[in-house]
């Protein structure tokens, strides 16, 4: 049975019933595509129309172990991450062609790596029992091996992935190819509305997800985040409010939502609410540290957030991947009028800004590198492998970096140049 609802009013536009045998099911479904198609008088594009063939897998055990991966995955909890990538890799081991489902695998845990770089605890990846440098493996491992699907999924990660780096116009050109591809899949429009956002034109970003939430009326949750946050990128602090409200509602333990709403409460001289926020926030983030000392394997390293624990402070706002510092100072402006404290004892011993050193855009990194300036790469391993500057000196930050190893690569009287993570 097929049917198409007015989602805005529950009123059934059009209904038909198909029959054919089971054991002929995808043959069963192309006609039943190819009847609707027919009889709302839609045409397909050709990026639709290879999208629709390529969907699923021939194997329905395959199928359905992504389905239950995918639901997983908008439920947007470490959770239910967790249960995610369980449901996808029982789709992989089924169907080792499943291109999508490698997709959905690269989506899960870059999602994660960017929740968690993002809030600065890292129990987003540590769920998925990976730390940092693997988790960035594993996006890229199953990126490549969906990359002969170039669907709104896949296009979506590489968007996201681009963002990780500060590499906005590429996150916005991915964006955009997968909207062309698929005018109608909202995971363009979703990919656009964060590229946007952080960016730093949140008017775009805010019509983007708006498209999105259009296009899928049982949108999740994730979507009132980023609408949320374009409206506060915007100075519409109340309307920003309302929105992420809503989103905690929905799901209390997206950490994002908590600092960009005790922000908007800030700016709207809710003090109280903002404060009872940021108490929310602490008590989430204490309750997942405590679980984890308790479970940990001796042999999980948490990645870079292993080295930031205690209370978030205004200090850890600069992990924002904002394209512009002025939308990172209105974060913190608002947190800061909350009450979020300006730093606690862990800024003191691992700083996320250095006293004399100034952050360089790439085009005066570009001048250092041909003065001839010495580069030292902190990276992970991974990072590294992904891509680094000629003639840099790999000093991993948590296992190689010293005071002597450094004396070794440049004299303390000398400018240096350090590649890190992003760190601002």
């Amino acid at each position: 049975n097929a049917q198409l609802i007015d989602a805005t009013t529950g009123r059934s536009v059009w209904a038909d019933r198909y029959d054919g045998e089971r054991a002929q099911l995808f043959v069963l479904q192309d006609k039943v595509v190819n009847a609707i198609v027919s009889a709302l008088n839609v045409r397909l594009s050709e990026g639709e129309h290879t999208a629709v063939t390529r969907m699923d897998s021939a194997n329905p055990r395959a199928r359905e172990a992504f389905l239950r991966g995918w639901a997983a995955y908008r439920d947007n909890s470490p959770e239910t991450f967790a249960q995610a990538i369980r449901h996808l890799d029982e789709a992989v081991q089924l169907d080792q062609g499943y291109l999508r489902a490698y997709a959905a695998r690269a989506a899960v845990y870059q999602a994660a790596l960017a929740r968690d770089f993002t809030v600065r605890f890292g129990e987003w990846t540590r769920s998925l029992g990976v730390n940092t440098d693997d988790a960035i493996r594993n996006v890229l491992i199953n990126l490549r091996a969906a990359a002969r699907d170039r669907s709104a999924l896949t296009l979506q990660v590489e968007s996201q992935l681009a963002l990780s780096r500060n590499d906005f116009d590429r996150a916005l050109a991915a964006a955009n190819e997968a909207i062309l591809l698929a005018p109608n899949d909202p995971l363009g429009y979703e990919a656009l509305s964060a590229a946007s956002t952080l960016g730093g034109d949140p008017a775009a970003g805010r019509r983007a997800i708006e498209r999105a939430m259009r296009l899928d009326p049982g949108y999740p949750n994730e979507y009132l985040f980023w609408h949320g946050l374009a409206m506060f990128s915007a100075g519409d602090f109340d309307d920003a409010r309302a929105v992420l409200e809503r989103a905690a509602a929905l799901n209390p333990g997206d950490d994002r939502i908590l600092i960009v709403l005790a922000a908007a409460y800030g700016f709207v001289n809710r003090f109280d609410d903002s404060q009872a926020t940021i108490a929310s926030f602490d008590a989430l983030q204490n309750r997942r540290e405590d679980a984890w000392s308790r479970g940990a394997p001796g042999d999980l390293v948490a990645g870079i957030h292993g080295h930031l624990p205690g209370r978030y402070t205004l200090t850890q706002v600069d992990l924002w991947p904002f394209r512009y510092v002025a939308d990172r100072e209105r974060l913190r402006e608002g947190l800061r009028l909350g009450g979020l404290p300006p730093m606690g004892p862990q800024d003191n011993q691992i700083p996320l800004t250095v006293d004399g050193a100034t952050t360089v855009s790439i085009e005066e990194a570009r001048e250092l590198f041909e003065r001839g300036v010495a580069i030292v790469d902190v990276r992970g391993l991974s990072d590294r492998n992904i891509g680094y500057i000629p003639g840099s000196t790999f000093l991993n930050l948590q296992t190689q970096f010293s005071e002597a190893a450094l004396r070794r690569v440049v004299d303390p009287d000398q400018e240096v140049l350090f590649h890190c993570e992003g760190m601002r």
